[in-house]
Parts: C-alpha cells; sequence; structure tokens
C-alpha cells in the first residue's frame, strides 16, 4: 500500500496536516483547486458529488466585493469543520461548498413497490465520507506583522487600519479588484473515512466500475454528437486523447479500467442517445427543417406543408407553411 506520503494529490496542498482521517490544506486559485480534485478523484478512484453550495456570488468579485462592511472582514476562523488560521492578513468568506461521496446515505424516502416491478440497487451504502473547501478573499497589501511581542492594544490598533484600508481601496475603487487574491481552504478525506463499500486500496477493480462517466467527457460526447459524430467507438478514440491531453497531471494518470476516464461503449452509446435527444428540440434543427419544406414546396408547388416549430411560449402563434 502507497505510503500517505507518496501521494500526488497531496503534493499539490498547501501547508497540509492530518487530523484524523482526513487532511486539511489550502490551494490559491480555482486552476489549483481543479487540478487537486482532478488528482484526488483519479488517484483516490472516488466519486463525489455537491450537496449543496452556500455562495454569495463567488464567482463574480465585482459584485461580492463593493457590498463589503467592517463585519465581514475577518482574521481567523475556527468554527466548522474547515479551519482558517491566522496569517496576518485579513480575508472575507465568501462560499462553502461540500461534497458528498457516492456511495453516501440515501436522502430521499423509499418508495413501496409493487412485487410485479423490478427493484433498482442504489449504490448508497451510508458512507459519510464528505469534502468541504471554503472559498476566501484575501488582501495581501493589508497585512500586519503576527509577532507574538506586540501588545494586545498594539494589535487591535493594527488591525483596525487595515480594516480601514481594506474598506476604503477595495469597496470604493476599481484597484480592490486586483488587490484581492482568491485561496481555497479545504478539507479531504482519507481511505479510513469511508465505510460501507470498496475503497481504492481495498478493491480498485470494483471502485472503478462503480464510477460514473466524468462530466466533461459527457459534455464532450455532446460536442461530438452535434458536429456530427456519432459512431461510438470513434468517439471512444476521441475521448482517450481528451482524457491524455486534459486529466493527466503529472505522474498521476487515470487507470484504462477507470470508468469515469475510459467510458465503456455502452456509456457512450447512452449519452450519444442523451445528446440526440436534446438536439431534437434544438433550433438548429427547425432551422434545417424550414429549408428542407421549402426545397419540397418548389419541387411540388400543389402539395400543402404545415410546420409547427418549438417554442417556449405558449401563446405563441403557429407558423404555417403551405403552398401557392
Amino acid at each position: 500500500m502507497a505510503r500517505l506520503e507518496d501521494e500526488q494529490w497531496l503534493k499539490l496542498l498547501v501547508s497540509p496536516s492530518s487530523s484524523g482521517a482526513y487532511v486539511d490544506g489550502h490551494v490559491d486559485g480555482q486552476d489549483s483547486l481543479h487540478q487537486l480534485l482532478e488528482t484526488y478523484f483519479a488517484s483516490t478512484h472516488s466519486t463525489f458529488s455537491v450537496r449543496y453550495s452556500l455562495s454569495e456570488h463567488t464567482d463574480s468579485k465585482e459584485l461580492f466585493l463593493p457590498g463589503l462592511n467592517r463585519k465581514h472582514i475577518l482574521w481567523q476562523q475556527t468554527a466548522g469543520d474547515v479551519k482558517v488560521p491566522f496569517d496576518g492578513t485579513p480575508f472575507t468568506t465568501c462560499g462553502t461548498t461540500v461534497l458528498h461521496c457516492q456511495h453516501g446515505p440515501k436522502r430521499h424516502k423509499s418508495v413501496a413497490q409493487s412485487t410485479s416491478q423490478a427493484v433498482q440497487c442504489s449504490k448508497k451504502r451510508g458512507c459519510l465520507a464528505v469534502i468541504k473547501y471554503v472559498r476566501v478573499l484575501r488582501f495581501p497589501e493589508f497585512t500586519i506583522d503576527k509577532s507574538s511581542t506586540l501588545s494586545r492594544y498594539a494589535e487591535k490598533s493594527l488591525r483596525g487600519k487595515s480594516v480601514d484600508g481594506v474598506l476604503k481601496d477595495v469597496t470604493s475603487s476599481q484597484r480592490g479588484l486586483d488587490l484581492a487574491s482568491e485561496r481555497f481552504y479545504i478539507r479531504l478525506p482519507l481511505v479510513d473515512a469511508h465505510d460501507g463499500h470498496l475503497s481504492s486500496t481495498l478493491g480498485q477493480a470494483a471502485a472503478r466500475r462503480t464510477q460514473r462517466v466524468h462530466p466533461d467527457l459527457i459534455a464532450k460526447i455532446h460536442e461530438f454528437v452535434s458536429a456530427g459524430i456519432r459512431d461510438a467507438r470513434e468517439i471512444r478514440k476521441l475521448l482517450s486523447l481528451e482524457v491524455k491531453t486534459k486529466h493527466c497531471f503529472g505522474d498521476v494518470k487515470p487507470s484504462l479500467f477507470d470508468r469515469a476516464y475510459y467510458p465503456s461503449l455502452k456509456d457512450i452509446r447512452s449519452s450519444i442517445y442523451a445528446a440526440s435527444k436534446l438536439l431534437c428540440l434544438s433550433q438548429l434543427d427547425q432551422v434545417d427543417l424550414q429549408s428542407k419544406i421549402a426545397s419540397w414546396q418548389r419541387c411540388t408547388p400543389d402539395a400543402n406543408f404545415l410546420f409547427r416549430p418549438y417554442t417556449s411560449d405558449v401563446d405563441a402563434s403557429e407558423t404555417k407553411l403551405r403552398g401557392r
């Protein structure tokens, strides 16, 4: 069994620390967070889904920063599972995201089914492993000296001046957008945190088979179908190139038996079918049909055609194309 120190995803964490069956640390920026999570999922052969995400305009500094006030500026956060230690830099929290293991507890009440109906097996096994991360915006230009030699009064005075500077420069000028740096404090579960199902070290083959196809690959399949590529074997080759170029981080490469990155032909065909159904209501198909009807009218002037295009407006009038 590989040692924890040898895990590639652990090397991406800044200031990692072990706490029971979890590892705490932080990364800077969205790209670093994405790389960390992708490396973690590929290394542990696990799948997590977002349970909830509490955020306040987390996708835009322009919306969040102007609304700051004194009570939003923090120096440390000790409440909750994800701690933000004091390092002398003021910050504000603007989002908490929790992801649960796909084998977590059932969230919906079971519906009684008759004996004539087949009962579908569930992936839920009551696993309590979770990933939590907090998004914070830090203001490094207003960092104070965290030396222990400062008196309590001097430190309080420095903090007050720093907060005043943040509120003045960050909220009242465009320059404030450049002063805020993004950081994510994250808590990741180890193998021991999983319960009720096979983990990566206890049963890698079984763990890989239960994975869901990666959302990025499903999006690529939809792009291929929109471009007219609908052969499952051809799409599988294109997906392999996609994984090698965008989902391999250093020495961490997804296994060829990992269903999340190398889906089966059945998985690909299911995605092709889903993408095809979505295209049935696309505007592009309706435009093509209108041009086709126009060509039919030229060939058979005496024929009548009725075309009722799809629209989201209930009261929209139907379009009729009739021969002259």
